[in-house]
């Protein structure tokens, strides 16, 4: 399994998520990339995609239907949820959500930019954005996910170990 999840990792969640570091995603966004990272997950287990309560005969003649074109009716009472949900198949494949890795991934890059000289132009560019009428402040979203304030955070990104501490405490 651990092999599986890394060759995963290193191939598909790559190409998902290349460049997530200075995304600025949308919950829906979030939700849509977690929805494609549970279904390799699902692939890599077995039952991953068994449902609590399908009678195995509806799904066979659901299946029957699909290649003839007919249509069957749904008995009552099914419930359509999985037997393993999301939090249980993260922890058989060991692996992180999406959403933790991408806003890690995210500050992580924003730290690095506060460590930056003051002329480079991505330090440059975040520090003047917030100041701009129209523009979000990322600050604020930082704050949110870390509870600590503007300026701590910054005083914290200047220092990589401290940062990564202060991720490791939040995210773990």
């Amino acid at each position: 399994m651990s092999t599986r999840v890394k060759l995963l990792e290193a191939s598909a969640r790559s190409r998902l998520l290349y460049s997530c570091q200075s995304w600025e995603l949308a919950a829906s966004e979030l939700r849509k990339l977690e929805t494609i990272w549970n279904g390799f997950l699902r692939k890599m287990i077995t039952k991953g995609y068994k449902r609590k309560n399908v009678p195995p005969e509806y799904v066979k003649a659901k299946k029957k239907a699909k290649k003839s074109g007919d249509t069957v009716p749904e008995p009552d009472g099914l419930d359509w949820a999985y037997v393993i949900d999301n939090e249980n198949l993260r922890l058989i494949t060991k692996t992180t959500n999406i959403s933790s890795f991408c806003k890690i991934q995210h500050l992580k890059y924003i730290a690095h930019i506060t460590r930056l000289e003051n002329d480079a132009l991505q330090k440059q560019l975040l520090f003047k954005l917030e100041h701009k009428k129209y523009s979000r402040d990322p600050w604020i979203k930082m704050e949110k996910d870390l509870n600590i304030s503007k300026e701590q955070i910054q005083k914290t990104m200047q220092n990589k170990q401290e940062f990564m501490s202060l991720l490791h405490q939040v995210y773990n």
